[in-house]
């Protein structure tokens, strides 16, 4: 394991950082993995004025999750998403998830 690997998981383990998370791939079964959420904001323009709008991300290790797909599952406690994007980082240990709340 690289010092990266180590970095990335030292992070994801720990407390208050990450939270347990279920990834349902479509046709295929639940898994639990662990995800960093965050909400950051996008600009989009309404009535000629520009408006941030929160938005919903998460990034995961890749060792939990193979390829994610868009319509994919995510749910994080009571909240339900669906996976509109996902990005490696430059390292490629994490994806990047873009979410769209159910």
């Amino acid at each position: 394991m690289d010092i990266f690997q180590n970095a990335v998981d030292t992070i994801f383990d720990a407390p208050g950082l990450s939270v347990l998370a279920t990834y349902t791939p479509a046709g295929g079964s639940p898994a639990d993995v662990k995800v960093i959420q965050f909400t950051p904001t996008k600009e989009t323009s309404l009535f000629a004025t520009n408006v941030l709008l929160p938005s919903y991300a998460a990034e995961v290790r890749v060792s939990e999750m193979a390829i994610p797909l868009e319509g994919d599952l995510l749910s994080i406690g009571s909240d339900n998403f669906k996976i509109k994007n996902a990005e490696y980082d430059s390292g490629k240990l994490c994806w990047r998830l873009y979410l769209e709340k159910q």
